[in-house]
């Protein structure tokens, strides 16, 4: 097992992080999709993962002991097409969307008010021109700015916060925030804490969950998950964060999934550890 003194650089995890890892009786890894199994692309269809990702998590999701799962901003479908068909807990959409192991898709149903705002400022957005840049989803709109230059970026996001000035009521039912290459609105009630919670409940008691993601939508993760087990973030350390360890880039979690194997492989039986 790598000791203290021998972690990866590209690591920065809590000290006690695969001490932990290695004792519990049960683990459940969660990690995002783009940005951390898949690097950003401006096209978003061509977003495949990392290679050897999915082998990866082939070899995890049957290990004995151990549970993985997919959140993501993305439709389920849209995982399911560059993942393939892996016995992982998958859920799309930030929470909207489910599909926990051995069970069918669960669209949740969005609250009526939140429909309406999401449908009449994509109709305002449609007026303004501001559509072309929005990524329509069936629970949120998606202003994406990845690989426009910065000055045109920073005018969208202006007349992005101007659109959503003229519908004031829209705070009541949708929750806005910084993504990763743009802003999103989405209807509030669900996000991926929620998720984290449902999963969690499937899980043996005392069961150890880790979420690795980069977005701000992982935050909601990795605040369910804080003193309990662990958040890792994605990326340079130039901004607040719920989490409580770090990798430094999304080409290095292959690395850190070889780790994770290493450390479920290598561990005691349950009722002989010291």
């Amino acid at each position: 097992m790598t000791t203290p003194a021998s972690r990866p650089t590209f690591l920065q995890l809590p000290p006690d992080f695969w001490e932990r890892v290695v004792s519990a009786d049960y683990r459940l890894l969660l990690l995002d999709y783009d940005g951390t199994l898949a690097p950003f692309r401006v096209e978003r269809a061509s977003a495949v993962p990392m290679p050897g990702i999915v082998e990866l998590l082939k070899e995890l999701s049957s290990a004995s002991r151990c549970q993985v799962g997919i959140l993501s901003g993305r439709p389920i479908e849209q995982l399911t097409g560059f993942l393939g068909e892996l016995p992982v807990h998958l859920v799309g959409e930030s929470g909207w969307e489910t599909r926990y192991r051995e069970s069918t898709t669960i669209h949740h149903p969005l609250p009526p008010d939140s429909e309406a705002m999401l449908r009449e400022a994509f109709t305002a957005a449609e007026s303004t021109g501001l559509s072309r840049y929005l990524e329509r989803k069936r629970t949120s709109l998606v202003l994406h700015t990845r690989g426009l230059d910065a000055s045109r970026a920073h005018a969208l996001e202006a007349s992005w916060r101007e659109l959503w000035s003229t519908l004031p009521a829209a705070r009541s039912f949708l929750s806005f925030a910084p993504v990763n290459g743009g802003q999103e609105a989405r209807a509030a009630g669900r996000d991926k804490g929620t998720a984290v919670r449902e999963i969690l409940a499937l899980c043996p008691t005392g069961t150890l969950a880790v979420h690795v993601g980069d977005d701000w939508t992982d935050e909601d993760a990795f605040r369910e998950l804080f003193g309990s087990g662990f958040g890792v973030r994605v990326g340079s350390a130039d901004r607040p964060s719920m989490a409580t360890g770090r990798i430094l880039s999304c080409e290095a979690i292959s690395g850190f999934l070889r780790m994770w194997r290493q450390a479920i492989a290598t561990d005691p039986p349950v009722g002989i550890r010291s």
